[in-house]
């Protein structure tokens, strides 16, 4: 349906509106495909849903307010918010609020349904837990018609009038191909801006890694951990899209090959794709544990050219205490096979958690070194203690939070000593090429839609870096097993990252030029969390 037919149709409906603020994030905005499939929703009863997309469009506060100032009376104003947008929404709220603007006020996403009591606390009047479509539907009527009672919306939290946390849990969809595709008011900007087009072929995950968002967030409502369209739904999209342009997708499942889906379900998959012309090419996340030679080449047949794998550590104590299934020749195993295909890999890793030793960063540094060449976020990474995770749970227990969270996330202490003098030394590293690091890595993590010789480029210099960050993490592990004090530490790692600023600034500026060749631009701030 065209912009101007969509607008004649909802022309005196009434109006929702769906807004998500800029994030303080170091990747570049995407498409919130949450927002794309609540206002499709809405759209089948005849709600007109207006998308305000703070980060695709780089709107201000400021920018939004004024956006939403121009409805007078919205049935309500619904906020997504992720881990890093929560605080802006809650800003944005009160704000609206002191100005007289008293419409219902909605919060969606991880935050929220993370830590719903802050948002209400905060001045939301309702909590939309984990999936939104059937909820904000419901709540539209509510509404409008009154044929529901508030209280008998699912998914749906609030204080009552006794000032109790009311909430029914909701029940996910169990089959997403009954759900209408996600309305693309924003393709323009991810095209515009070489971003890869979002799409979504199955939701939740079977693992309950400890550490994972994803999994808390999910156990907020009943029904199957990950459910997965049919191959006819998705491609029928991916086709639709493709007609508007897009060649270049982004598979936004947290776990893109569960069962029943395999191998015979990729070449299905590859099969109709091709059978349909799509010449495309799309990046997945998977697990270690589901890789295989038959599988990764089917992918491939069907236009896989990245692939996210959550190895996140190579020591077995390690991924015990994370709770993962894969263990470290799984690890192993996966990437051995995933070098054999010409594929970006990217793999997530989490090098330091609470209970993390010494010996365990010796073993990590072997096989670190050893897959250099598979894509990775620096050799500083830590496990984040995000609000409503079972990790965070753990460490409140032990007395290992050190102060209030940040971006819902809590910083804690590591125990064993040694192991805090090299998280110290390879975080001040890090941050001392930080800016540029993001820089680089973004365009082949995410990755944006690149000529192959501009993405080649990147990962080459990306090689180069990570070449000289192992060396680093090399010289920190030798100094401390040779008992080094803390203060001659901290003295060789000032003193290296003085001798390499003008390296890092030859990074930097090879990064500037490789922009400027491929026409991007970088579209996001400083890591938070560094």
């Amino acid at each position: 349906m065209s912009e101007n037919c969509r607008e004649e149709r909802f022309m005196n409906k009434p109006v929702v509106l769906l807004v998500t603020t800029a994030t303080s994030s170091s990747r570049t905005a995407e498409e919130n495909l949450g927002l794309g499939y609540i206002a499709a929703a809405c759209r089948e009863k005849d709600i007109n849903a207006i998308i305000i997309d703070g980060w695709l469009e780089e709107l201000t506060s400021e920018d939004i307010i004024n956006r939403i100032l121009d409805f007078e009376k919205p049935i309500f104003v619904g906020f997504s918010c992720n881990l890093l947008t929560g605080d802006v929404a809650i800003d944005i709220v009160k704000k609206l609020k002191d100005r007289g603007y008293n419409i219902p006020f909605v919060a969606g996403g991880f935050s929220p349904t993370l830590n719903p009591k802050k948002f209400l606390d905060a001045g939301f009047d309702f909590i939309s837990m984990a999936e939104g479509e059937r909820t904000l539907v419901n709540l539209c009527e509510y509404f409008l018609y009154k044929k529901l009672d508030l209280s008998q919306i699912v998914g749906l939290a609030y204080y009552d009038k006794k000032g109790e946390l009311h909430y029914k849990k909701n029940e996910c969809v169990s089959n997403l191909d009954e759900l209408s595709f996600p309305s693309r008011d924003t393709i323009d900007y991810v095209m515009k801006n070489k971003i890869p087009v979002n799409v979504s072929t199955s939701r939740g995950c079977f693992s309950s890694c400890l550490f994972c968002s994803v999994a808390a967030f999910w156990r907020t409502s009943e029904g199957v951990k990950w459910r997965g369209r049919s191959i006819n739904n998705i491609v029928d999209e991916l086709e639709q899209l493709y007609h508007k342009g897009a060649r270049y997708f982004k598979f936004v499942d947290d776990s893109f090959i569960e069962p029943p889906r395999g191998t015979e379900w990729c070449n299905s998959f590859a099969d109709e794709i091709n059978k349909r012309g799509l010449d495309i090419r799309f990046r997945i996340t998977m697990r270690a544990d589901r890789v295989s030679e038959e599988l990764v080449d089917a992918l491939c047949r069907a236009g896989c050219n990245s692939i996210v794998i959550g190895i996140e550590n190579f020591n077995c104590d390690a991924l015990k205490r994370m709770g993962k299934i894969a263990n470290r020749e799984i690890n192993i195993k996966a990437l051995d096979c995933l070098k054999k295909f010409d594929l970006y890999i990217l793999h997530g890793f989490i090098l330091f958690d609470y209970a993390t030793t010494f010996e365990e960063l010796k073993d990590n540094y072997e096989l670190m070194n050893k897959y250099s060449w598979a894509i990775c976020k620096g050799i500083f990474s830590e496990m984040y203690a995000a609000t409503g995770t079972r990790y965070t749970e753990i460490l409140r227990k032990q007395g290992l939070i050190k102060s209030d969270a940040h971006y819902e996330n809590y910083e804690y202490d590591i125990i064993d000593a040694r192991a805090k003098m090299v998280y110290d030394a390879l975080k001040a590293w890090h941050i001392s090429h930080v800016k540029m690091y993001d820089m680089m890595i973004e365009p082949i993590n995410k990755p944006r839609v690149l000529s192959e010789d501009g993405l080649k480029r990147f990962y080459d210099l990306y090689v180069e870096v990570r070449r000289r960050d192992l060396n680093f993490m090399k010289h920190v592990l030798d100094l401390v097993e040779a008992d080094a004090r803390k203060e001659c530490l901290n003295d060789f790692v000032s003193l290296t990252i003085r001798e390499n600023i003008q390296w890092f600034e030859e990074c930097q500026n090879k990064v500037d030029k490789l922009y400027c060749l491929e026409g991007i631009k970088y579209m996001a701030e400083e890591d938070p969390f560094t």
